[in-house]
């Protein structure tokens, strides 16, 4: 290291050391829940899980809940959520699946899908992407695109789930 250069770092360092940790901003956390429609004022016992399914910038959120009512719910983000559940994944409101729910892109094209499962369920929903995006096999995602409710192995069952 030339002279220049280690008296510039040390120019660097000792200015650093002036700055007021307090002068950094730390993020502020606001529960906006029940302001943003999330809030389902159910138990949410699968949890909830963060995605941009429609590729808009805003995170949307799928929220599990173990109760039919209102069962799991996709919300869709513009800075304020709205429940997209019955007109783009209308097959969530046929049952209580309220173990777990993930996302990941699971054919491969770039859009985020989902699974969700209880004991004896699987549903996986494809994104079918733009225009629309909705998920499972019909318009309004009115049906998952897989359901598994019992897996083999070598002929014999594994139980029923």
């Amino acid at each position: 290291m030339n002279q220049v250069t280690y008296i510039s770092s040390l120019i660097v360092g000792i200015v650093f050391l002036f700055i007021p940790i307090a002068s950094i901003s730390q993020p502020t956390f606001t529960n906006i829940s029940s302001t943003n429609h999330a809030n389902q004022g159910s138990s949410k016992e699968g949890g909830a899980v963060w995605a941009d399914f429609n590729e808009d910038g805003w995170l949307d959120i799928l929220v599990n809940t173990s109760n039919n009512t209102p069962g799991t719910r996709l919300f869709q983000s513009d800075g304020t959520f709205t429940d997209v559940t019955t007109s783009l994944a209308g097959g969530l409101d046929d049952a209580a699946l309220g173990r777990s729910v993930i996302w990941g892109d699971l054919n491969n094209d770039g859009h985020p899908d989902f699974i969700r499962n209880w004991a004896f369920t699987i549903e996986i929903y494809i994104n079918q992407g733009s225009p629309g995006y909705t998920f499972g096999l019909t318009a309004g995602g009115n049906q998952p695109n897989v359901t598994i409710t019992q897996l083999q192995a070598d002929g014999c069952s594994w139980g029923g789930g």
